[in-house]
């Protein structure tokens, strides 16, 4: 192999490839880096979202075991004022859909407001069984004040406890949503920031191509073209370390090697 074949180096010969290699590795992480932000942003914002329709289920179970205790205490209500059993059948009805439904709110939500509705429905329909008929059946209109307060106090109480719930369900999704729209701006932020940096980092591998291998390459056809033409004389003189400075020097080289056997 000639002299100014072993000049190069393979320490040379891998500069440019690296750097360039290195440039659009850093471009493509920061798209991969953008990606992943948004993949993040975008799972939490729908956990955020979730617990708000989780909330506003719960809510609705709220207000449906709230209107169902109220129904139930309608019929307890009509049974003492028309003091019979006319309202019975209609009565269980109702209280088995208002425990279904305080079960459904209990699985809804957590709370102990939702605990306690659960157990004043129960223990209103246990009582007016227990202690509201027989004394209907027994005929004793000396307590139906007694009766009636026994029957009314528990749906007041699920009542206020219901709005409690209500309010504190209503505090938890509105910070659910506050925290989706920050995380969507934080996200929107970052992803924005990675993009600027890609297409500034892309800019500049350009810029870098353009002076390290264009006009390199450039000048290095036009010397090969002199050279060819006969101008012995040529020279490329590329300053730097990488493979076309390398390079360059070879062909000075060669074209003075030419020039002294000529």
């Amino acid at each position: 192999m000639p002299a100014y074949g072993r000049s190069v180096s393979s320490a040379a010969r891998s500069t440019t490839a690296r750097r360039i290699v290195l440039a659009f590795g850093a471009v493509l992480l920061l798209f991969a880096l953008a990606l992943v932000v948004m993949v993040v942003a975008l799972d939490r914002i729908a956990d955020a979202e979730g617990e708000v329709t989780r909330l506003d289920h719960a809510k609705h179970a709220g207000h449906q075991a709230a209107g169902l205790a109220r129904e139930q205490y309608i019929h307890q209500a009509h049974t003492l004022l028309e003091w019979n059993d006319s309202h019975l059948p209609h009565y269980y009805e109702v209280a088995a859909e208002a425990r279904a439904a305080t079960e459904h709110l209990s699985h809804q939500v957590e709370s102990p407001e939702a605990t306690q509705i659960a157990a004043l429905v129960e223990e209103s329909d246990r009582r007016f069984r227990e202690e509201v008929l027989p004394a209907i059946a027994a005929g004793r209109r000396d307590r139906i004040a007694e009766l009636h307060e026994m029957t009314e106090h528990p749906v007041e109480t699920v009542v206020a406890l219901n709005e409690a719930l209500n309010l504190s369900l209503e505090t938890r999704a509105d910070g659910a949503q506050r925290r989706a729209k920050v995380i969507r701006s934080r996200a929107k932020v970052a992803v924005l920031a990675c993009f600027a940096l890609a297409i500034l980092l892309a800019m500049s591998v350009g810029v870098y191509l353009m002076r390290s291998i264009s006009r390199p390459v450039a000048a290095l056809r036009a010397g090969a073209l002199r050279l060819g033409g006969g101008d012995l004389s040529t020279r490329v003189a590329l300053s730097g370390d990488g493979e076309l400075a390398e390079l360059s020097r070879v062909f000075d080289q060669m074209a003075e090697d030419l020039g002294r056997h000529q």
